[in-house]
């Protein structure tokens, strides 16, 4: 998928904050199964010391096969002065690097012997979709996310 054609993205700290309406869908090769889901995340400032950061905290309703729940994740994003975010788990592990400044960007994240490779592209600054892929020994898995951001979360561009 070609990177968009939008207005610069020139700081993808401040294009990530806000609330995102999300749509995710799920193919485990694994488990021969599929699922989706579907809820919003909130990307909101939070005081962890001298670098900006905030916190991504995604919930909403999970369904794959006949399991029907409730779904929840954490991040942090760590602004770079370069205009990028360093991705880390709640615990302050690394995950990715993502810098959307030229509309899109691809990362991996090595864990263990199963390997993440996430794909982000900035469709407008109001649309942002991810694609993941994970490969390994416990890992065989794609998830297509499609965020909206969501009308009134004060971050608009």
């Amino acid at each position: 998928m070609p990177a968009a054609e939008v207005g610069p993205i020139v700081d993808t700290y401040r294009f990530l904050l806000g609330e995102w309406r999300i749509g995710r869908t799920l193919t485990d090769h694994r488990l021969h199964g599929s699922g989706q889901f579907s809820g919003t995340a909130t990307v909101t400032p939070c005081g962890l010391g001298p670098q900006e950061a905030a916190e991504y905290r995604e919930v909403g309703e999970l369904r794959f096969g006949a399991h029907r729940g409730a779904a929840f994740r954490s991040l942090r994003y760590l602004r770079e002065q370069d205009g990028a975010v360093t991705v880390t788990f709640e615990d302050g592990r690394r995950f990715v690097a993502c810098d959307l400044r030229s509309g899109s960007c691809d990362a991996t994240h090595l864990c263990g012997d199963d390997r993440y490779d996430v794909c982000w592209r900035v469709v407008t600054h109001d649309v942002l979709v991810e694609r993941w892929r994970a490969r390994g020994p416990c890992k065989d898995y794609e998830a297509r996310c499609v965020l909206s951001r969501a009308r009134g979360s004060g971050h608009e561009l």
